[in-house]
């Protein structure tokens, strides 16, 4: 477990009778599920399944089929008649933030959790993050992440229900101030930025009314949690139960085009706004981060031989921005890889953009002379 500092203290309990260990005490609140979905249908059967399977059972299950074209809306429809917990809405195809909207529009439950339909997770997951939250009234409760080794050859691994948890180990931050001065040890581990393998209370969140940002189709959720982190007052993690995520290489982050890019670069710029003021300490090194994943994206695009034009309409769109200027300035590397991409993007990238400018000019003025 990752140390943290000494005003955290871990705490270990047995499982009681508020959440029985297989989740149907009478007092155990509603937990709304929402899980958006788009094409992704041979994956969605596991993802039902870790669900429906949950050791807690007080589960109101809501589906978002964000205009699949394959059979994922069937296969949504089919779980939906075999289990009355689940509820499906099928809409156009509109992105993950507006299918997230959407199922925030439906809760009913005191908390709010949200799961991606090509990911795993424990069976145990939501009651000891239920139990977590009741015992020390959180705002939010953190699951611990890991990546699975899974390969669009659908190589997965089924997660068997588990005996009964006999004790819960979880770690409480009782103010905004203890969580924050943990955020760096935590970040990685309990992958902060995602809004997946976390529970929210439901009055937590409709107080601020967060909504996903729906101007881009990816990283929408880092917004979305970075604004209930700076208003928590309360937040636990916990260790005994794990979220699989489950990276795909034709998911959409997995695109390197134009617009994931510049959308990218939206959501790193939006975030360091976020952790510079409430976070002031940890937003330079959040900032060379944020360079250095732009660096790489335009580093792929070299690798993928897009056309040598469009990676120079990127560059420009990016790095001649009042935008990039701050997030460059701000920018503090903590490692030498860091300290030498960043200098890379300063010295090779902006003027290799003047040299082709220049280049265009002169070819301009050449045409111009031969007639």
């Amino acid at each position: 477990m990752t140390d943290l500092p000494s005003t955290n203290k871990m705490s270990t309990t047995s499982l009681g009778s508020e959440s029985s260990t297989d989740g149907t005490a009478s007092s155990s609140p509603l937990v709304s599920v929402i899980m958006p979905v788009y094409n992704v249908a041979p994956y969605l059967p596991t993802a039902l399944n870790c669900l429906v399977n949950q050791t807690y059972t007080n589960l109101q299950i809501l589906c978002i089929d964000d205009g699949s074209t394959d059979a994922s809306a069937t296969i949504l429809d089919q779980y939906a008649k075999q289990d009355p917990r689940i509820s499906v809405f099928h809409t156009e195809n509109q992105g993950v933030a507006l299918a997230r909207n959407l199922g925030m529009q439906h809760v009913e439950g005191e908390y709010i959790c949200f799961v991606d339909p090509d990911d795993q997770w424990d069976l145990t997951l939501i009651e000891h993050m239920v139990f977590a939250a009741e015992q020390h009234y959180d705002d939010v409760v953190f699951a611990s992440t890991k990546t699975a080794p899974v390969n669009d050859a659908i190589q997965r691994f089924y997660i068997e229900a588990p005996q009964p948890t006999k004790q819960l180990t979880y770690t409480p931050f009782n103010s905004n101030d203890e969580f924050r001065a943990a955020w760096k040890h935590i970040k990685s581990k309990f992958s902060t930025a995602a809004v997946w393998g976390k529970l929210f209370r439901t009055d937590f969140i409709r107080a601020f009314q967060p909504e996903f940002p729906h101007e881009v189709q990816t990283g929408t959720d880092t917004i979305f949690t970075l604004h209930a982190y700076t208003r928590l007052q309360r937040a636990s993690y916990i260790a005994e139960s794990t979220y699989y995520y489950t990276p795909r290489s034709n998911g959409i982050c997995a695109r390197y085009d134009n617009q994931f890019i510049q959308e990218r670069f939206y959501i790193y710029y939006q975030a360091f706004q976020y952790l510079s003021s409430w976070n002031p300490e940890f937003s330079s090194e959040y900032a060379a981060s944020s360079c250095v994943a732009i660096y790489r994206l335009f580093r792929e695009q070299s690798v993928r031989r897009v056309p040598w034009n469009t990676q120079l309409q990127c560059m420009k769109s990016i790095l001649r921005t009042a935008k990039w200027k701050i997030l460059l300035t701000h920018a503090q590397p903590q490692t030498i890889s860091q300290t030498i991409q960043i200098a890379i993007l300063r010295t090779k990238y902006i003027p290799l953009i003047f040299a082709a400018s220049y280049a265009q000019y002169f070819k301009g003025a050449l045409t111009i002379l031969k007639q």
